[in-house]
């Protein structure tokens, strides 16, 4: 139970940390020269993000566990799963700080 609370909120971090912090931010402005229009978009997206992060925190989950091809179908599910996590919880921010200035 604790991996699964670990991997959900490791996942979310790191979506976050890659779409709104100013270390994202510092190396999205270093690659922004050298990759896609497109996929600086990516980068700047809850949803996109939260899937290869999700992808990304999967596939290291199950590489130090017990790794088995059977379990590839999940990594693309735990990314999907992150997607929804990670878009829903930058929603649930956006619409506390509404709120809280609403409120004020």
């Amino acid at each position: 139970m604790f991996d699964i609370v670990l991997w959900v909120f490791g996942s979310i971090g790191m979506t976050n940390i890659i779409v709104e912090s100013d270390i994202g931010r510092a190396f999205k402005d270093l690659i922004k020269p050298y990759i896609w229009t497109f996929l600086m978009k990516g980068l700047n997206c809850y949803q996109c993000t939260g899937f290869w992060a999700g992808m990304f925190t999967t596939t290291l989950m199950y590489v130090f566990n017990e790794w088995d091809w059977h379990k590839l179908p999940l990594i693309f599910l735990g990314g999907c799963a992150t997607s929804f996590f990670a878009t829903f919880c930058a929603f649930y921010q956006t619409y506390l700080e509404a709120n809280s200035m609403i409120s004020d």
